[in-house]
C-alpha cells in the first residue's frame, strides 16, 4: 500500500502545483497503522495525521465495530509523533449505543490530555443501508437530550482546553484549522 501511495502522491506532484507546506491529510485506523508504512507515507509528503479513535472504551468501539482499542489509538499517536507528525486530529464519536455522558467525557478528557492539534467530534447517523439501520428498533442509542449534552460538553470542554469550535464538529487549536475543512465551508 504504501508504495501505490508513494506513486499516487507523485503523481499529484507531477500534474497539480503543489504549494510548499500545504496540508497533506492521511486518515488512519489505529488498528492497521505500522511504523514502515507510516514512515513510508510521512517520505511522500504526508504532513497531517487523522485518528479514528471514537471512544476509549471497549465496549462503545465493540458497538461500532471498531478493529482497535485504546491501547492501539495510544500506540498510533505516540509513533506519529516519535515519527515527527506534529498536526494530528483525532476523531470522537457521540451517540454510540450505550454510551453514557459520563463515557464521553472521559473520552474527552483522555483525548485533551494528548493534546491533539485538532479535535473532530460527530455524532452517530444511523444511515439506511448500514448494519445499524437494520438493527434500529432495537439499538440501544442514547436520547436525544443525552446527545445535546454530548455536543454541549464537547464544545464547553474543548474551548476550556483551547481549541476554537470553527465548524460544526471540528475544534482546533490556533492556526490548526484543517485546510479541507476550511475550503469546504468557505
Amino acid at each position: 500500500m504504501p508504495k501505490e501511495f508513494a506513486k499516487i502522491a507523485s503523481h499529484i506532484r507531477s500534474v497539480f502545483n503543489i504549494l510548499p507546506g500545504a496540508e497533506f491529510t492521511l486518515e488512519a485506523n489505529p488498528g492497521t497503522l505500522a511504523e514502515e508504512n507510516l514512515s513510508a507515507y510521512i517520505a511522500s509528503g504526508v504532513n497531517r495525521l487523522s485518528i479514528g479513535l471514537q471512544s476509549i472504551h471497549e465496549n462503545e468501539l465493540k458497538k461500532l465495530g471498531r478493529i482497535h482499542g485504546y491501547d492501539d489509538f495510544l500506540n498510533s499517536f505516540l509513533l506519529a509523533r516519535r515519527l515527527g507528525i506534529k498536526n494530528i486530529n483525532v476523531d470522537l464519536m457521540y451517540g454510540i449505543p450505550e454510551q453514557t455522558v459520563d463515557s464521553f467525557s472521559e473520552t474527552l478528557c483522555k483525548v485533551i490530555e494528548l493534546n491533539p492539534e485538532h479535535i473532530s467530534a460527530y455524532g452517530l447517523i444511523v444511515e439506511e443501508g448500514t448494519p445499524f439501520f437494520s438493527e434500529r428498533d432495537t439499538l440501544r442509542l442514547p436520547s436525544e437530550e443525552f446527545e445535546c449534552d454530548m455536543y454541549y460538553l464537547a464544545a464547553e470542554a474543548l474551548g476550556r482546553a483551547g481549541y476554537s469550535h470553527y465548524e460544526i464538529s471540528n475544534y482546533a487549536k490556533p492556526k490548526k484549522e484543517c485546510a479541507h475543512n476550511l475550503n469546504t465551508w468557505d
